[in-house]
């Protein structure tokens, strides 16, 4: 009976050693497997480069300053996700007047390098967002859609869901800091017939 339970305890202690082995073995790969894919969160500002209309035989073309803000989330899969607020400022110039522009969005990003988080990444996107445009001249003998009187834009004051594409690269900086450029199209909507195509560069930092 006492060998017999010597050798069951015996045969327990070594068990439960080896138990202990591969709790303590297996702690480093699930630590590097939650390492893997961390969500980083990224705050970020741009100077953009508003594109509204091309110019034609009557008109100039029409170009504004704007600035966008951004909220960007990385993992380490390449699909990732963006909310977003742009905004143009009006300017009443008789030649070439612009119009107050709002744009308050979202869109999902899919990235070409392995890990988003590294130090380069180039990223396209789509989503959706809400054109708001306000503050736009109007001219007696001008009605709405040809809201100049000979050529240009037809813009009117108003708003309305658009989808939104385009797409961007992220240059990682040794700290937090990343430099940004991206390119934003709206598509056209019934206030505004020509894509305010913005082009943006800033810089951002990561808050988690």
């Amino acid at each position: 009976m006492r060998r017999e339970e010597e050798k069951m305890r015996c045969s327990i202690r070594v068990l439960s050693e080896m138990a202990s082995l591969l709790v303590l073995g297996s702690l480093p790969v699930v630590a590097q497997e939650r390492e893997v894919f961390p969500i980083t969160v990224d705050v970020s500002g741009s100077v953009d480069w508003v594109f509204l209309y091309q110019g034609d035989m009557y008109t100039r073309d029409n170009s504004a300053w704007g600035v966008t803000g951004s909220l960007a989330f990385r993992s380490g899969f390449p699909l990732g996700a963006e909310i977003f607020l742009a905004f143009t400022a009006s300017d009443d110039e008789q030649d070439s007047p612009t119009p107050r522009i709002l744009l308050p969005g979202a869109w999902a990003t899919l990235s070409l390098s392995r890990d988003p988080r590294e130090s380069w990444d180039v990223f396209f996107a789509a989503g959706v967002a809400y054109l708001d445009i306000s503050e736009w001249p109007t001219y007696p003998d001008c009605n709405p859609p040809e809201c100049w009187i000979e050529g240009g834009p037809n813009i009117q004051n108003g708003g309305s869901w658009s989808v939104v594409w385009g797409g961007g690269a992220t240059y990682t900086l040794p700290g937090r800091l990343r430099l940004r450029l991206d390119v934003r199209v709206p598509a056209a909507t019934d206030e505004i017939e020509s894509r305010t195509t913005r082009v943006g560069l800033g810089v951002g930092v990561r808050v988690r």
